[in-house]
């Protein structure tokens, strides 16, 4: 499996699927991270769909700043 590269797929979305995806990205870390407490193994992990969210915010961040980030 090849690892998913979050930055170079952000820098082709809009910033409302930015926005999105950040969010839905933070909702499965959320539930991955209940999933593990309970005792169960996840493909993901909290952490893996943090990443995804921090790229997808980052990109925004970046655009916001007129790109000199």
């Amino acid at each position: 499996m090849h690892p998913i590269d979050y930055k170079s797929r952000a820098r082709r979305m809009t910033d409302a699927a930015l926005l999105y995806s950040a969010a839905d990205a933070k909702k499965a870390a959320d539930a991955a991270a209940e999933l593990d407490r309970a005792g169960c193994r996840t493909l993901k992990t909290e952490g893996n769909y943090l990443d995804e969210a921090y790229a997808y915010l980052d990109e925004l961040r970046r655009r916001r700043a007129g790109g000199k980030l």
